[in-house]
């Protein structure tokens, strides 16, 4: 699509390597959560949305500072995307980049644990802010719904998705 990508994962997996933390999915929550009490909220959104010239695709987007943030500063149009918790651990394995869990049951052990008590990690109240919700539980499926983002994200503004999503 040549759109610029950004996750906000990367900037916390930057600071954790240049201070020797093994940036494990353990280790980027509490990194996260120190940072949003620190630097406040809406980071590591700042920065993100100071590298962006008219228009970007951010992914991972968990805590409810971080959204605000864009929404009061951005044309944000919030696109949450999720599939079946099996999908999801599937897929994560694939990856190979943060240590997600060893089985499903930890999988979604962790993720309730993520959002619930002191953690500043919201992902499930995130995704009721959602403009748009996808389910992603098939790769043919999310090839036809990521077509259909490409005039969206191109345009820059808030376009109605057909109603299949």
């Amino acid at each position: 699509m040549g759109i610029p990508f950004y996750t906000i994962s990367d900037a916390l997996k930057e600071i954790a390597v240049s201070g020797n933390l093994p940036p494990t999915r353990d280790n980027l929550i509490v990194l996260g959560n120190e940072l949003a009490t620190e630097k406040g909220g809406e980071y590591p959104s700042r920065e993100i949305l100071d590298k962006i010239r008219y228009v970007g695709i951010i992914s991972g987007m968990r805590q409810l500072g971080q959204i605000q943030y864009f929404k009061e500063n951005s044309n944000l149009a919030l696109i949450s995307i999720d599939a079946f918790p099996k999908v999801r651990f599937e897929r994560a394995k694939q990856r190979k980049g943060v240590a997600e869990a060893d089985n499903l049951e930890d999988f979604v052990r962790k993720e309730i644990e993520e959002n619930s008590g002191d953690n500043v990690q919201r992902l499930f109240e995130c995704m009721k802010l959602s403009d748009y919700n996808v389910k992603n539980n098939s790769a043919k499926r999310a090839r036809k719904n990521s077509e259909n983002f490409i005039p969206i994200i191109s345009a820059g503004k808030r376009i109605n998705f057909p109603a299949f999503f």
